[in-house]
């Protein structure tokens, strides 16, 4: 989600801190008014998920995924189409410093069938619930759970673009000395709603992370990770003759951390 979703915008934070009425249970609500991601939910439609942490630079295009030799096809993620502003709401409950719940909305209001500068909108709309559960033993429980649904019109052809989207994970992480280990299952979908005989939107897939980091020194860190990343895409199978597709990816990292 971090390719496509970068507000610009306004937003309000109110924070009950527990400790200041002697109570175990602290509140948070934060609400946004925000613009220029009108076109957010084209690459999850367009080319479904995909597992890595690159963040989109603001005002940077994106690639779409190439159907012929020679086609170059990119989107501007962060732009606004209608100049109508989106929202997004998330309330946070937290029980001392050991359980966190939060639950959010978020809509982009985008206009759908309206382009501007060859950008077409489309309406985002997706609602999530995560968790995190600090346990004994210095081992951390998480959990995350996202469903939501994306539509666009072109206003030439009046082709619509519709999906519904989802995705799921939970990780366990234990700190032992100097080591954390860390594992991580995630599944993830995409169901095609349109039926539009272009765009096979189709995703199904889940993966699976195994990490380990060392602490060297204050600053230093050494660390591997493998992951798995297994999905299958219809568009892919069509175009290609092969919708499966597995990766295995396995890094090695060293790390130094700066203080002030």
């Amino acid at each position: 989600m971090g390719e496509e979703l970068r507000t610009i915008g306004a937003e309000v934070g109110l924070d009950w801190p527990g400790r200041f009425r002697q109570s175990a249970s602290s509140w948070k609500l934060t609400g946004a008014v925000h613009g220029s991601n009108d076109a957010a939910g084209t690459i999850l439609d367009h080319r479904g998920w995909a597992n890595h942490d690159r963040q989109t630079g603001l005002f940077s295009a994106l690639r779409l995924p190439t159907l012929q030799t020679g086609e170059d096809r990119y989107i501007h993620p962060f732009y606004e189409n209608d100049d109508d502003p989106g929202y997004y709401l998330t309330g946070e409950w937290r029980y001392l410093d050991q359980v966190t719940l939060q639950a959010s909305h978020y809509d982009n209001r985008s206009k759908t069938g309206h382009s501007r500068d060859g950008q077409s909108g489309w309406r985002t709309r997706f609602n999530q619930l995560a968790m995190q559960w600090r346990l004994p033993n210095e081992l951390t429980l998480a959990a995350q759970v996202m469903d939501g649904s994306t539509l666009a019109v072109n206003p030439g052809s009046l082709i619509i673009y519709h999906s519904d989207f989802s995705a799921f994970y939970v990780l366990f992480n234990k700190v032992s000395g100097k080591h954390s280990w860390t594992a991580r299952y995630e599944q993830f979908s995409v169901d095609d709603l349109d039926h539009e005989p272009l765009d096979f939107s189709e995703q199904d897939g889940d993966s699976f992370m195994l990490s380990w980091q060392y602490r060297l020194s204050e600053q230093w860190r050494a660390g591997a990770e493998w992951l798995l990343f297994d999905s299958d895409r219809l568009e892919r199978q069509l175009s290609f003759g092969q919708g499966h597709e597995r990766i295995n990816q396995l890094m090695l990292t060293l790390q130094y951390r700066f203080h002030n």
